[in-house]
């Protein structure tokens, strides 16, 4: 990677923290696919007390039904789609045969055999001849025969082969590892759930404890990491240090999925640290608030905004420390005392941060893709934190900005061809624009200018929260095809939130409008334009 290149890449890195800490978060959300499972006495199977997850599916018919109506607003078969959601919830290939009208239920439990699963039927012999389907690098599970009024099932798991039993009646399906085990399952059927959400998963800390130590679960990732430059895998490293003690604090981790009253999908994410952990502490101090700088920043080309205020309390500068090593094996002898006393301090001053805004748009322009992204930060120091910006940035990379002044801001300017570059401050605002839309200067004037009068707070009210507006990416998608610009798509936005709830929770709400974004991609002719054409059949964008 060039000087020039990460030069670029610190002087943005201030604006950049606040994505990292989404990212960490929707990480997290990725992971909790699982639950615990709290059985007392007489209230469920004692078969599961030990269950480090769970997922229970209280709404089959509504996920079928968005599974379907998302395929067929695209104009596709839906079966393909609807073939991949039984394998994720019931392990089969298909959903016939499975009565979709009544709770399912799967647990996973630290010992091999591990998996515990109720299936309601409808058919039992359908059901039979498609169940055993594996997910993702799951082994699938291989019928072997009957036994003493059971189907029996083996399976090559990381302890070798593991033998399953599957009782089956006329209603439901158990699976266990025994037959006494699949009897004590039938003996607790599952209960319509009123009010409850149509999918959850939740996670207790032993199961989160192995997100952070099992090395095994992405070999892949591991050997893409190995292969990284020593400067990034140096980096890698210290995340991964980071994300071990970040799930260390943990004690139980809840996602569940539902729709709105808009008729979109709605995702909570529920994340409960130890108490008195680090994490707890940190959590009691954020707060839950409206954001006023969104309207500056956003604009009817915003494909993605965040915002929001984080109390760093002393986290920001670790975040600096985080990125030493990497830094320091990319630019070697220009990274000098002097430069690592400025990056000290300038992660010390944004510690103090206050409340923050940011978008990135997509657009056309002659038929080519262009981008601009600004950020605007409400910073005591503002003035003295862009100083240190502009400083670490020019002992690195050994180019020097020029001096520019937008509205009552002053800075530094960036003229490079791959996109113009603008880092101004005033007494209170911080403001960075990058544009290959227009003049950078005139977009950072402009948000100068409109910060002196801000209307009211805009958004969720939230710690952090992000938006993406997938209508203007499709459209720029289509031009950069060779489509022809649509001015008049149907709208698609996903919001998510995050709050901080009951001492030491912290939550992620968000929702996804299948429906709108399936028309959005069926009106827009995204399909057709990246569809492979047959020989001696014009491609699609001859076609436009």
């Amino acid at each position: 990677m060039c000087n020039e290149a990460m030069g670029k890449m610190i002087k943005k890195m201030t604006m950049m923290i606040m994505v990292i800490m989404m990212a960490v978060s929707l990480t997290l959300a990725s992971f909790s696919f699982v639950s615990a499972v709290d059985v007392r006495p007489g209230k469920g199977p004692a078969v599961m007390a030990n269950a480090l997850a769970v997922l229970r599916v209280n709404d089959p018919r509504l996920l079928d039904r968005e599974t379907t109506q998302f395929a067929t607003g695209l104009g596709l078969n839906p079966e393909p789609l609807r073939a991949a959601l039984a394998h994720l919830l019931y392990r089969s290939r298909n959903l016939d045969g499975i009565d979709l009208s009544r709770p399912a239920m799967m647990a996973w439990r630290p010992t091999s055999p591990s998996l515990l699963a109720v299936i309601p039927l409808t058919d039992r012999r359908t059901f039979l001849e498609n169940f055993g389907a594996g997910y993702g690098e799951e082994a699938p599970l291989i019928r072997v025969g009957e036994r003493d009024g059971t189907v029996v099932y083996t399976q090559n798991g990381n302890d070798g082969l593991v033998e399953y039993r599957l009782l089956v009646s006329d209603r439901a399906a158990y699976l266990a590892s025994t037959i006494a085990e699949c009897r004590e399952l039938a003996g607790f059927p599952l209960q319509l759930a009123t009010n409850e959400p149509s999918l959850v998963f939740t996670a207790n800390a032993a199961f989160i404890a192995t997100l952070g130590t099992n090395n095994e679960w992405a070999p892949n990732y591991r050997i893409a990491t190995q292969a990284l430059p020593p400067s990034l895998a140096t980096l890698q490293t210290v995340s991964g240090v980071s994300w071990s003690a970040l799930l260390g604090q943990l004690s139980s981790v809840e996602f569940s999925l539902r729709p709105d009253v808009q008729n979109n999908l709605k995702v909570t994410l529920r994340m409960q640290a130890i108490p008195d952990s680090t994490l707890a502490i940190w959590l009691a101090n954020q707060r839950n608030q409206p954001n006023r700088l969104l309207s500056l920043v956003r604009s009817e080309h915003s494909v993605v905004t965040l915002a929001g205020e984080i109390k760093w309390q002393g986290q920001a500068e670790r975040l600096g420390k985080t990125f030493e090593p990497a830094l320091k094996q990319i630019f070697k002898e220009r990274w000098t005392d002097v430069v690592e006393e400025n990056w000290t301090a300038l992660w010390n001053i944004v510690d103090q941060a206050g409340p923050f805004a940011m978008a990135a748009d997509l657009g056309a322009k002659d038929g080519k893709t262009v981008t601009e992204s600004r950020y605007v930060g409400d910073h005591p120091k503002a003035q003295e934190l862009k100083s240190l910006i502009a400083m670490v940035t020019q002992n690195l990379t050994g180019v020097t900005s020029e001096a520019v002044t937008a509205g009552n801001a002053d800075g530094y300017h960036d003229l490079r061809p791959d996109g113009d570059t603008v880092l101004v401050s005033n007494e209170r605002y911080l403001v960075s624009v990058q544009s290959t839309m227009r003049s950078a200067v005139a977009a950072a004037t402009d948000l100068i200018a409109r910060s002196q009068a801000i209307g009211a707070s805009d958004g969720n009210t939230g710690v952090l929260q992000m938006s993406t507006n997938l209508t203007p990416l499709v459209r720029t998608m289509v031009v950069a095809l060779g489509g022809q610009l649509q001015a008049i798509l149907p709208e698609a936005v996903c919001n998510l939130t995050i709050k901080v709830g009951l001492p030491g929770a912290l939550v992620v709400e968000g929702g996804f409008p299948v429906t709108a974004f399936a028309l959005l991609i069926r009106d827009s002719g995204l399909l057709q334009l990246t569809a492979p054409t047959s020989p001696g059949k014009p491609s699609a964008k001859g076609r436009n």
